[in-house]
């Protein structure tokens, strides 16, 4: 969790994860050129509630998300995911990949591989 700057009580936590969304959908909003103003009137979202939204303070609806991302000229993927950099060349949201196949199943010492569809295994 993130301590909130900028005018917001000192004491007041905002998850890391939602943290991580408002900085980026800030960076994205000035690379665009876009006032909080500007992006929330595309968005068709009330300018004060952006502007909470940007600052971490609300878990933001899958309506509201594709709202922002349209006012954005992006897809809503790109709203949680940086684009990889030589220094970061993977996103810092995205998890650990696991090693192998993830359509595997193991069962102790056993591998049995999944169906690629439910009436595959009939």
């Amino acid at each position: 969790m993130i301590d909130v700057a900028n005018g917001k009580p000192k004491n007041l936590i905002v998850p890391a994860r939602r943290a991580a969304f408002a900085d980026r959908i800030k960076t994205l909003r000035e690379a665009a050129g876009l006032t909080q103003t500007e992006l929330a009137r595309r968005a068709d979202i009330d300018r004060s509630y952006y502007a909470e939204v940007e600052a971490g303070l609300h878990s933001v609806s899958i309506d509201r998300i594709f709202a922002i991302a349209d006012a954005l000229s992006t897809s809503p993927r790109d709203l949680f995911t940086e684009t990889p950099t030589p220094e970061n060349p993977r996103s810092c949201t995205e998890p650990p990949r696991k090693p192998g196949n993830s359509r595997q199943l193991h069962l102790g010492n056993q591998e049995n591989s999944l169906p690629s569809h439910p009436s595959a295994a009939i």
